[in-house]
């Protein structure tokens, strides 16, 4: 899908159709390296059930593409529309409210990845603890399943990182 190209109602209709976004985390992995973790509401979406599963999945690939929503607007929101090609097919939209998850953004902007996590997320992992990254991840694998980890292109880190620019600049 070439969502370069689409009006305004088609734009509306995908942000209309994105997945409820419970909360989003950011993990350290280490000095130069982190990721977002996005906790999603899926309770209306069976065909994503795959991303609660606990067993390792095969490897698959995504097609992932940016959703703008009133670029450089205070208001702007920005869509990452995520087709699910392998090992299951599926497609996510997630809606980010620049003003709202602004920082969240740019840890994605910085690192290129993101980790989409059915939610919501278990009060026993709400606020920053002490831990390890695999410590952390065994538990949120362990309640939530493999869910889906993302590393974008390049390009797609480049567009996400310029987009964020002109929305600073528009503030």
């Amino acid at each position: 899908m070439d969502v370069h190209n689409l009006g305004e109602d088609e734009i509306a209709l995908l942000f209309k159709s994105a997945v409820p976004i419970d909360d989003i985390d950011e993990l350290r992995a280490g000095p130069n390296d982190a990721f977002s973790i996005i906790w999603i509401d899926i309770q209306d979406r069976p065909d994503l059930q795959v991303l609660a599963t606990k067993e390792t999945q095969p490897a698959g690939y995504t097609l992932c593409t940016w959703i703008y929503a009133g670029p450089g607007h205070r208001n702007m929101r920005i869509g990452l529309r995520v087709e699910m090609r392998q090992s299951s097919r599926s497609v996510i939209i997630l809606d980010f409210k620049v003003a709202q998850y602004l920082e969240q953004l740019k840890t994605i902007a910085r690192y290129g990845k993101l980790w989409i996590i059915p939610g919501p997320i278990p009060a026993y992992l709400v606020g920053a603890q002490p831990m390890t990254a695999n410590d952390f991840i065994k538990k949120v694998v362990n309640v939530a399943g493999q869910g889906l980890f993302i590393e974008l292109e390049e390009r797609l880190v480049d567009e996400l990182r310029l987009q964020l620019q002109e929305w600073q600049r528009g503030k």
